[in-house]
């Protein structure tokens, strides 16, 4: 075959994909959604009053339930989210904050966890602020496991 007879050949064979991509609508199968068609839920409780709920990532909508709960999605107008989700907030404020976040998870029929959170204020001032010694203990005589550190 000499190269202007496969130059048309490739030539018609291209022009013949182009017309069938043309009519071919994109289809997915039964029960597959596009990657750009997704949904974002996120049920916020920080157990202390939330401030400042935004996302740098995403257009979000928010419900607020209470002081510390809320409800966090994609709002409709990010229509490809193709990247990562970013929710960000504050729990700080003037005053300190003290709750306790129980958690059980039924289908284990465990007994149970409990987190408790002391959260500072955002600004002490300098006479609110105790002074701290902090001790750090490094354990080299591998008594536990491998060797000591040199």
């Amino acid at each position: 075959m000499s190269h202007a007879t496969y130059r048309r050949h490739l030539a018609r064979a291209t022009t013949r994909l182009i017309d069938e991509a043309a009519v071919q609508p994109a289809v997915l199968g039964p029960g597959l959604r596009p990657a750009t068609d997704i949904g974002l839920t996120v049920t916020l409780d920080a157990g202390v009053p939330i401030q400042g709920l935004r996302s740098p990532s995403h257009a979000i909508t928010q419900r607020t339930v209470s002081l510390h709960q809320a409800v966090i999605g994609l709002d409709a107008t990010d229509t490809i989210p193709n990247k990562d989700f970013v929710l960000r907030y504050d729990v700080a404020g003037a005053e300190p904050a003290l709750t306790v976040l129980a958690h059980r998870d039924p289908a284990q029929d465990a007994e149970g966890t409990l987190f408790l959170l002391a959260q500072p204020p955002e600004d002490p001032t300098p006479a609110e602020v105790t002074a701290k010694e902090m001790v750090f203990v490094i354990d080299a005589s591998s008594s536990m496991r491998g060797r000591p550190l040199e």
